[in-house]
């Protein structure tokens, strides 16, 4: 393929799946999608109580200065939402359903923090 005058390869140099680079790539996918599931509903949540402004880049939350309490209360509401339930267990048993094994890896234990107090954290998202 020609672009601009140069040739443009575009080779695979395999089919097989790298099983190492699979694994190791499960946590950060995991994480940035809670990440990218908290900025969505975060946003839905803005859109429901009228905040129509809003500016995101990956993790980072902007509004207009008048709406910053609304934008603040959301992002913890829409945490402790997210996170009341043991999400990583429940990944686990999802992933288990969809390859009909038992996956050999024991889940952290579901912690004590009270995610209650995010809503008097000052300093959530800092």
């Amino acid at each position: 393929m020609l672009i601009g005058g140069t040739k443009l390869s575009l080779a695979y140099p395999s089919t097989d799946i790298d099983r190492r680079r699979m694994i190791s790539s499960i946590a950060p996918n995991y994480i940035h999608g809670n990440d990218a599931a908290h900025l969505a509903l975060t946003v839905d949540e803005l859109r429901m109580q009228g905040v129509n402004s809003v500016a995101v880049i990956h993790d980072d939350f902007g509004t207009h200065a008048a709406d910053t309490e609304t934008l603040h209360m959301a992002l913890r509401g829409c945490m402790v939402e997210m996170y009341e339930e043991d999400r990583l267990t429940e990944f686990r048993e999802t992933q288990e359903l969809s390859i009909s094994k038992t996956i050999d890896v024991k889940t952290p234990e579901f912690g004590t923090l009270d995610l209650q107090d995010l809503y008097s954290s000052t300093y959530m998202f800092s």
